[in-house]
C-alpha cells in the first residue's frame, strides 16, 4: 500500500489517471484542510522610511528615526488605485482625445478660429459706446492715464478693435491689456455725463476682456519670453495697472487692490528707467503721473492701507469690498506675483515698498522686513474669511510672500538670522498643510505652490551648513521634503535638476 502522506504531497501538474498515487491519495479518508483567511497588510511605513524606500518595523517611533533621531510621521497620503479595468478605459479615453488633438492640429484655420472667436470677443459695442467722446472730455482722464494716451484714446481704441488678437506677440498682448484697461476708465468717467445704453452689459464684458488679455500677459512673460521683455511691454503693463488703479480711485470704494495696482506700476516702471535709450517723454509722463498719485494717496487718501502701511485696513467692512469674496485671496496671489518679479531682479530695482517703515514705528530702515512680517500677520489675524480652504489658502501665500520678500532685504542682515527666518517659515507651513487635510492638495493644484515651496528648501539648503542643522530643524526638513515630493508637479520637476536640490532629494530615495 503506498504512503498517503507521500502521495498528498505530490503536486498537481503530476496528477496521472486511475491507479495513479494521486488517484490512491483521493481515496484516503483524511480530514479536511480548512482554507486560511487570505493576509492582507495594513501596515503603513512612516514618512522617513517611505521615502527613503526602506522596511519600517511599524514601531512609533520607527527604530531608524530613533537612530537619526528625526520625528516620525505619517503625513503621506496613499494613492488609490481603483478599479482594474480603470487603466484600460483610461488608456482609450487617451488614444480618442489625442486622435482628435491630432485632427485639429491640422487644421490651423479652427485652431485661429477657437482662438479668435472663444477667447477674445468682438470690442465693436464697447468702441463704440466711447466713440462720441470729445477731445475736451479726453483731457478730463488726464489724471487717470498720461496725457499721451488721452490724446490719442480713440485712434487706439479703433486700432484694438480691429487689431486681430495674436497670442505670441508680446506687444500687442500687453497694449491690448492697456487700452482694455483704459475704455474701463473712459466708460466710468462716461458715467459723470449720462449713462451708456447697456452700460452692465459693456461693463461686464470689458471685465471678461481684461481678465483674458491680464491673462494672456502673463502666460507669455512667465513661460516664453521673460527675459525679452522690451521697452513697450513694460510701458504698456505699467499703464494697464495704473488704469486699474484710476478705475478703483474713481468707484471711491475702499479696497486693497489701489496700492496693489499702483506698486504693481511703479514696479514696471522702474524697469523703464533702465532703458534709458528709449523714450524719455513717455517715461517722463507715467513717472510724474504714478508719484502725483502716491503722494496723494499717502496724505490724503481715505485708505488706510497707503496711510497706515498696512495690506488691508483693521477694520474694515466685509461686504464693502469691491470684487468677490476671494478679495484678500486675489490680493495676495497679485502681491505674490509683483514681490517675485521684485525678488528676481533685487540687484537693479530699488527696495520694494521700502516707503513703509516711515509709517510704522521702526525708525530705521533695517527693520524694513520686520514691519512687513507683522503687516502681513494682520491679514491672517483678521479672520475675515469665511470659508476654511480661503484661511489656509491666505496663510500659505502669507508665508510665501514673506520669503520673497525676505529674499530682497536678505543683505540687510547676518546668514543665522535669514536662516532662522526660513526654517521658521518651513515650521509654519508643515503646520498649516498638516492641518489642512484634503484642502492641501486642491490648494497646492490651484495655485500652483510647489515651485515656490521648492524655492524655500533651495534658500535653506544655500544658506545654512549641513553642520548646523538641529534636530529640531532637520525633523522640519524632512517633514518639508515629504509634503513638497507628495504634491509635486510638471511645472517645479525642472527645480530637481538644480544639484543643491537633486543632491537633497536623492539622500531620502536611495535604498
Amino acid at each position: 500500500m503506498s504512503n498517503p502522506y507521500f502521495a498528498y504531497s505530490i503536486k498537481s501538474e503530476y496528477v496521472g489517471g486511475n491507479g495513479s498515487l494521486s488517484d490512491v491519495s483521493q481515496r484516503v479518508d483524511s480530514p479536511p484542510v480548512p482554507e486560511k483567511p487570505r493576509k492582507r497588510n495594513t501596515s503603513r511605513a512612516c514618512d522617513v522610511c517611505s521615502i527613503r524606500k526602506t522596511k519600517c518595523d511599524n514601531s512609533r517611533p520607527c527604530r531608524l528615526c530613533v537612530a537619526n533621531n528625526v520625528k516620525c510621521t505619517e503625513l503621506r497620503v496613499r494613492k488609490k488605485l481603483g478599479p482594474k479595468s480603470l487603466r484600460k478605459k483610461t488608456m482609450d479615453s487617451i488614444s480618442l482625445v489625442g486622435a482628435d488633438f491630432a485632427g485639429m492640429n491640422a487644421d490651423p484655420g479652427l485652431l485661429s478660429l477657437l482662438d479668435l472667436s472663444c477667447q477674445y470677443p468682438d470690442l465693436g459695442a464697447v468702441v463704440e459706446a466711447l466713440s462720441g467722446i470729445s477731445r475736451d472730455f479726453l483731457q478730463e482722464a488726464v489724471p487717470f492715464t498720461i496725457p499721451s494716451i488721452a490724446e490719442e484714446a480713440k485712434p487706439l481704441l479703433s486700432y484694438l478693435r480691429d487689431c486681430p488678437h495674436d497670442p505670441t506677440n508680446v506687444q500687442v498682448s500687453t497694449m491690448r491689456y492697456a487700452m482694455l484697461t483704459l475704455a474701463l476708465v473712459l466708460l466710468e468717467l462716461l458715467l459723470r455725463v449720462e449713462k451708456p445704453a447697456q452700460y452692465a452689459l459693456l461693463l461686464r464684458d470689458l471685465h471678461i476682456y481684461i481678465l483674458l488679455a491680464r491673462a494672456a500677459c502673463e502666460r507669455l512673460i512667465v513661460f516664453d519670453l521673460a527675459e525679452n521683455l522690451g521697452f513697450d511691454a513694460h510701458f504698456y503693463l505699467a499703464l494697464g495697472d495704473l488704469h486699474q488703479f484710476s478705475y478703483l480711485a474713481l468707484k471711491a470704494v475702499p479696497s486693497s487692490h489701489k496700492w496693489l495696482h499702483l506698486h504693481a506700476s511703479m514696479a514696471h516702471c522702474d524697469f523703464l528707467e533702465l532703458k534709458a535709450e528709449d523714450s524719455v517723454y513717455l517715461k517722463g509722463e507715467l513717472r510724474r503721473t504714478l508719484q502725483i498719485w502716491m503722494r496723494q494717496m499717502t496724505l490724503f487718501g481715505a485708505d488706510r492701507v497707503f496711510r497706515k502701511g498696512r495690506i488691508l485696513p483693521l477694520n474694515f467692512n466685509y461686504e464693502e469690498m469691491l470684487s468677490t469674496k476671494n478679495h484678500a485671496l486675489n490680493t495676495l496671489y497679485e502681491l505674490l506675483r509683483v514681490s517675485d518679479h521684485l525678488a528676481e531682479t533685487g540687484a537693479v530695482v530699488p527696495e520694494p515698498f521700502s516707503w513703509l517703515h516711515h509709517q510704522t514705528e521702526f525708525g530705521d530702515s533695517n527693520y524694513t522686513y520686520a514691519a512687513l512680517k507683522r503687516n502681513l500677520d494682520t491679514v491672517s489675524e483678521t479672520r475675515i474669511l469665511r470659508r476654511p480652504g480661503e484661511l489656509v489658502a491666505t496663510q500659505i501665500l502669507n508665508l510665501l510672500i514673506q520669503f520673497k520678500l525676505l529674499l530682497v532685504t536678505s543683505h540687510k542682515y547676518s546668514k543665522p538670522y535669514v536662516s532662522d527666518e526660513l526654517m521658521d517659515i518651513i515650521v509654519r507651513v508643515n503646520m498649516v498643510l498638516g492641518e489642512a487635510g484634503t484642502q492641501a492638495k486642491l490648494l497646492m493644484e490651484k495655485f500652483t505652490l510647489t515651485t515656490p515651496l521648492l524655492e524655500v528648501l533651495a534658500a535653506y539648503l544655500l544658506i545654512t551648513r549641513e553642520e548646523e542643522f538641529t534636530p529640531e530643524s532637520l525633523s522640519a526638513l524632512i517633514q518639508f521634503t515629504t509634503i513638497v515630493s507628495v504634491y509635486m508637479s510638471d511645472r517645479s520637476r525642472p527645480f530637481l535638476e538644480i544639484p543643491l536640490l537633486s543632491g537633497w532629494f536623492a539622500r531620502f530615495s536611495s535604498r
